[in-house]
């Protein structure tokens, strides 16, 4: 979801709100149905092929590729809090995060106040497509089981 939030563009409420229906596979990449801020739907290319090879890989370890062509959604919880099969909440995601972040060695990955996050969120969306090449080679050099969050 990480891979997929950075490289898409989309706020991260939209990425939480995708179902298996609004996504359309491509060869080199995605296409993305979703609604944005104001409640209208657009469209958008995600041409990186990692993403949709990323997003196939999530859904097929979680035995889920079926929810592809549903209205099922394509995120879900995966830890004791919550049952399978249900949508990923913000706060489940930040929880997730912390605990991969941490058998990774990285400490103190998420911010306390969301405010703070807000800023950090809207500088990268502003500036993503200065660095997107460089984020990218970064983040190929990386283990995959750490992306796959």
């Amino acid at each position: 979801m990480t891979l997929f939030y950075l490289y898409s563009g989309l706020r991260l409420n939209e990425v939480f709100g995708l179902r298996g229906d609004d996504i359309e596979l491509q060869e080199n990449g995605l296409i993305v149905r979703y609604k944005r801020k104001g409640g209208k739907t657009q469209r958008r290319e995600v041409a990186q092929e990692e993403v949709r090879d990323a997003l196939l890989g999530y859904l097929k370890k979680s035995r889920r590729l079926t929810v592809l062509h549903t209205n099922d959604p394509i995120w879900t919880r995966h830890d004791r809090a919550g049952k399978p099969g249900q949508p990923l909440t913000s706060r489940s995601y930040a929880n997730n995060l912390k605990k991969y972040a941490e058998k990774a060695g990285m400490r103190r990955v998420n911010h306390e106040s969301q405010a703070t996050t807000r800023v950090y969120v809207e500088t990268v969306a502003v500036k993503r497509d200065k660095h997107s090449g460089r984020i990218a080679s970064r983040i190929r050099r990386r283990k995959p089981e750490v992306l796959m969050l």
